[in-house]
């Protein structure tokens, strides 16, 4: 059976760990210890961002829109299109696509770098299996 994955482009490891909320946060503190560049919920955040910017995702679900308010006072509160996570820089929500998650994902890691850990929860990236990086 021939391996569909290939080598990341700095020949460092890449490490993915598939989450429920709340369980896994102890893994990301770990992992920045020991060199690591982390990714915090980049699939998920694009999900919500994704399900914010629709206009019928209030009318369906009402009661998010206390969750949305929430949301929206732990950012600027000027600025609604920025997610709370973007591999450590923050990007437009517009620009915070798959596309961006999984090229970015993809790219070499920043000199000191030892390893990419990247911690998201699986319902984030449902319906998107094949945009996945391809160096996981």
């Amino acid at each position: 059976m021939a391996n569909s994955l290939k080598a990341s482009p700095d020949g460092k490891p890449r490490v993915f760990l598939w989450i429920n909320p709340r369980l896994s946060t102890v893994f990301e503190r770990l992992a920045a210890h020991i060199g690591a560049d982390i990714w915090h919920e980049p699939y998920a955040t694009e999900f919500f961002n994704r399900l914010y910017a629709n206009p019928e995702t209030f009318t369906k679900f009402p009661r998010m829109k206390g969750f949305a308010d929430q949301h929206q006072e732990t950012l600027n509160p000027t600025d609604f299109a920025k997610p709370l996570y973007a591999g450590g820089n923050l990007v437009k929500s517009d620009k915070y696509t798959i596309e961006y998650i999984t090229e970015n994902l993809s790219k070499p890691l920043e000199d000191g770098k030892e390893f990419l850990f990247v911690k998201d929860a699986a319902f984030g990236i449902d319906g998107h299996y094949d945009d996945l990086p391809k160096v996981f």
